[in-house]
């Protein structure tokens, strides 16, 4: 039966993507990124004049996870370690970022395939995983083997595995590997629990797989293991990540993460107890895949279905088997993960308390618990119903008629709460969970129960290729990361120590790391807090002041201001703070497409600072006067300790930020002005090496994040490095000409390993 059913998954999975496999299609969102993000959204592609078809689903797989794995691929293969990436935030750690998981095993098929082929396979390999270890732990709870087949299925193929498969790579992975843990406890084989959970963590989403963790815990401790053992275990399985977790420790602790408030997720995504519905009819508030959803916060962070005869199983294991202690603790888990989804204030309290990460999650995260528990409940309610002689069909039916009630109420609310095209959507999107209720109704009727579990199967797996076909992104090749005009230019004019900003339209954060382009943007769970306050500080409405309420997840320079009327208006010349980052920055290359609602290009740059270099297609490129060099000699400096003095020194316009640095510790050895130059001889992502000469003491600024693991040699001789202007580095040069390199190299990454 175990390999029919692998047979099975591997035959329902080559059909779902049969497109990419056979047919001309690829398993990422290339069709979104061209019709809906800058540049190319601005690109007109020949033979697509009536617009790309496209589903707008896989947005971070397209902004965050392929560039990073870009950017790992790269770095690999020129024989160098990750560490850290010079292309985003001006700078920042990129191993230590837990999502780069660089240390996943599974990640062994980017050693030698294409990328676009080994990213295929583990998006491929999620859902496959997810229900093979889930049979396993099922097959082991000694169920039914048609039962163990159907949970297995209802796990790897719920809604939260299929959503996230599409919508970020490590999510899914990190969750793969519960089941595998758990059979691992249930046979004894302690260290294919050491093993499952350091895969989990290893995958790279640190807060599934803290949830993860605290399951196999309370599993392990339920099932008798001694506490001393799942110590054992726990610790085991950190001391084999320690690689990753030690450096990610060491970078959460320094970025904007703790600090940045959550009250608007916690607004969007604690859910009502009416969420429950979407176990039901998961598209009742439309789905993305359609281009009709319509609910409240993202459809993949609120999915909650495992196939709605698993949903009448998982009910049925509670209602008939509530005295198996198996029974008891899934039901237990779903009610408690749920909960902890849920909007009521003993909830609220809870994700307030001062406890570390807690308050930075996503609260809806946990549903993947609540899944996998259902889940395991269905396995228990068909083993049930196999195996009683006098089966309840009563039992079915009532849950079949209370299921369809749900739905006609839900139905009732949006009628009179949303638009009368919302609600066509959620009674189209009805109509066939209503009539699998009233079939599988009619059949556990004495007569027709012989035809139930085959009915079962059967909507079970039409079902869920149903649900996976709509929310399934596949695109075309010819539309990953194309290489249009605004691409190339930068690519001409650009060395690797110039960072470029687009205005109008902005090309957001990290998709220079696919053309080895640099940006002061980013788009990252973890970015240094420092460098988040001084860039954010320089928005029009922060007025230059210091936050701790910091973006969760991004940092934009080029955002304008809107008009009341929605038009989007702000002159360069406007906002002198965000000249001075500019030139401070040394963002030489600066990019402009305008729109009727936008000013003109000469009225947004004007000539005295703005020099026009270049027109490409509707772009405007420009060349800013003022950008100072990304190294130079400075022959003065102030000292301040005080983070709102020292932003407001850099945004005096009276101080002159290529003549005076602001440092945060006094030098032992005075300074003096003195004619020099420094030049970067070589700039790559974890060593910058810099010839500098000078007649007296003089400090060399690099317009780099300063930050833990960087340390500078001068003529191969250790030399201090200096936080300077709040968020960058200084060295002090002696007298003469001088090698100065800057090299990274953690201790947090050494002690890891």
């Amino acid at each position: 039966m175990g390999k029919a059913f692998c047979l099975f998954i591997l035959a329902f999975l080559l059909l779902i993507y049969r497109q990419a496999i056979f047919g001309e299609k690829i398993v990422f969102p290339s069709n979104y990124l061209a019709s809906f993000y800058s540049p190319w959204s601005a690109q007109k592609f020949t033979s697509w004049d009536q617009g790309i078809p496209n589903k707008p689903i896989g947005g971070d797989q397209l902004r965050f996870f392929y560039p990073q794995k870009t950017f790992t691929n790269q770095e690999s293969a020129n024989g160098n370690f990750p560490l850290w990436n010079p292309n985003i935030f001006s700078g920042n750690p990129h191993l230590a970022n837990f999502q780069s998981a660089i240390f996943y095993p599974l990640n062994v098929f980017y050693f030698f395939l294409p990328q676009l082929v080994a990213w295929s396979i583990l998006i491929f390999a999620q859902p496959l995983l997810a229900a093979i270890f889930c049979y396993l732990l099922l097959e082991a709870l000694k169920l039914k083997k048609l039962a163990v087949a159907l949970g297995a299925f209802a796990f790897g193929f719920s809604g939260y595995i299929i959503t996230w498969s599409q919508e970020a790579m490590t999510l899914g992975h990190s969750v793969i590997w519960l089941p595998l843990a758990l059979f691992g406890i249930e046979k004894k084989k302690y260290w294919l629990t050491i093993a499952a959970l350091t895969f989990s963590i290893l995958a790279g989403y640190l807060q599934t797989t803290i949830y993860t963790s605290l399951f196999i815990i309370v599993y392990a401790l339920f099932r008798k293991v001694s506490l001393v053992k799942t110590i054992i275990i726990c610790l085991l399985a950190i001391s084999l990540s320690a690689i990753q977790i030690v450096p990610t420790l060491e970078s959460f602790s320094l970025s904007a993460r703790p600090t940045a408030t959550i009250e608007t997720v916690f607004n969007t995504y604690l859910l009502p107890l009416s969420h429950l519905v979407k176990l039901i009819a998961p598209d009742i508030n439309g789905n993305p895949g359609s281009g009709n959803y319509f609910g409240v916060g993202s459809y993949n962070e609120t999915s909650l279905y495992i196939g709605l005869p698993s949903l009448i199983l998982a009910v049925y294991a509670v209602t008939r088997k509530r005295g198996n202690p198996f029974v008891k603790f899934f039901a237990l888990a779903t009610s408690l993960t749920f909960l902890l989804t849920s909007n009521f204030p003993l909830t609220r309290w809870f994700l307030h308390l001062p406890l570390p990460l807690i308050p930075t999650f996503q609260p809806s995260r946990i549903l993947i618990l609540t899944t996998f528990s259902l889940s395991v409940l269905s396995a228990f309610g068909l083993s049930a119903w196999l195996e009683e002689k006098k089966k309840s069909g009563r039992t079915i039916f009532i849950t079949c008629l209370l299921l369809a009630g749900a739905v006609g109420l839900m139905l009732i609310w949006i009628k009179f709460n949303f638009l009368p095209r919302d609600f066509l959507v959620a009674v189209k999107n009805s109509l066939l969970p209503l009539g699998v209720l009233g079939v599988l109704g009619v059949l556990v009727a004495k007569p027709l129960q012989k035809l139930f579990v085959p009915a079962v199967l059967f909507f079970t797996i039409i079902g869920q290729f149903y649900f996976f076909n709509k929310y399934l992104v596949l695109g075309d090749k010819n539309f990953l990361y194309p290489n249009v005009p605004v691409w190339q230019y930068l690519k001409k004019v650009s060395s690797p120590t110039d960072r470029f900003l687009a205005f109008g339209q902005p090309i957001l954060g990290d998709f220079s790391i696919q053309y080895k382009l640099a940006t002061p943007e980013g788009y990252d769970p973890i970015y240094s807090k420092r460098y988040g306050q001084l860039i954010f500080a320089a928005r029009d409405f922060m007025q230059g002041k210091l936050t701790q309420d910091l973006p969760r997840i991004e940092i934009i320079m080029s955002q304008l201001r809107a008009t009341a009327s929605g038009e989007l208006i702000e002159p360069m010349t406007e906002n002198y703070r965000r000249l001075r980052l500019l030139s401070l920055l040394g963002i030489k290359n600066i990019l402009y497409s305008n729109t009727p609602s936008l000013l003109s290009p000469p009225e947004m740059f004007p000539s005295a600072l703005f020099n026009p270099v270049a027109v490409i297609g509707n772009w405007q490129a420009y060349e800013y006067k003022d950008a100072l060099p990304r190294a130079f000699l400075v022959g003065n400096y102030l000292m301040e300790k005080d983070p709102q003095k020292i932003l407001d020194k850099i945004f005096d316009p009276n101080l002159d930020l290529q003549e005076t640095l602001i440092l945060e510790k006094n030098l032992s050895l005075n300074i003096s002005p003195s004619l020099g130059f420094a030049k970067i001889i070589s700039y790559q992502p974890n060593k910058v090496t810099i010839q500098a000469s000078t007649k007296t003491p003089q400090l060399l600024f690099l317009s780099d994040n300063y930050y833990p693991g960087w340390e500078a040699t001068i003529d191969g001789q250790p030399s201090e490095i200096f936080i300077t202007n709040y968020s960058f580095r200084s060295v002090l040069v002696p007298p003469g000409t001088h090698e100065i390199i800057f090299n990274y190299d953690p201790w947090s990454f050494k002690i890891g390993a």
